[in-house]
């Protein structure tokens, strides 16, 4: 299977989603245009956890009615904290849209391939920091238009 097909099989399948996390911006995203790979992350635990990242992490709470409920003041810490830190690394492939291009031409989302916790259904519960987080960083560009075709009338030509 080609990069190219992997990563279009990837959208579609966040395309189709109806989660309540769906990491594109929209269902639309990119409809018209391009979606392309432009750089990878992997972030370890220690980046996720430095202070100097804002990382503090929300371990699961033993005590919690519901087994392994974090309950650290905040709704989701790891989730969100780990979703912002790729977006705001992938921000800086971002680009300004040039005149008459797609909407969405230049933006760019992170697409986060592990660890599976941060993937499934019961992220807000399983994800922590301490797992590190993975992905790429996708840009939606604008699909190349071909040129007006060119024709050339006989008695052009012949002039």
């Amino acid at each position: 299977m080609t990069r190219a097909f992997c990563l279009a099989a990837i959208l579609t399948l966040f395309c189709g989603q109806a989660a309540a996390h769906s990491e594109l911006p929209s269902a639309q995203w990119c409809e018209t245009g391009t979606p392309v790979e432009v750089a990878s992350f992997r972030f370890s635990p220690a980046a996720l956890l430095s202070p100097a990242a804002g990382g503090t992490s929300c371990p699961a709470d033993a005590g919690g009615s519901t087994p392994q409920a974090k309950n650290c003041g905040q709704f989701d810490d790891d989730y969100k904290h780990a979703m912002t830190t790729c977006q705001h690394y992938c921000d800086s492939f971002r680009r300004e849209r040039r005149p008459n291009e797609i909407a969405d031409a230049g933006s760019v989302i992170p697409l986060v391939s592990a660890p599976a916790s941060f993937l499934s259904a019961s992220h807000h519960r399983d994800y922590t920091l301490n797992q590190g987080l993975e992905g790429v960083c996708v840009r939606c560009e604008a699909r190349a238009v071909a040129p007006p075709r060119s024709t050339v009338s006989e008695s052009a030509g012949n002039r």
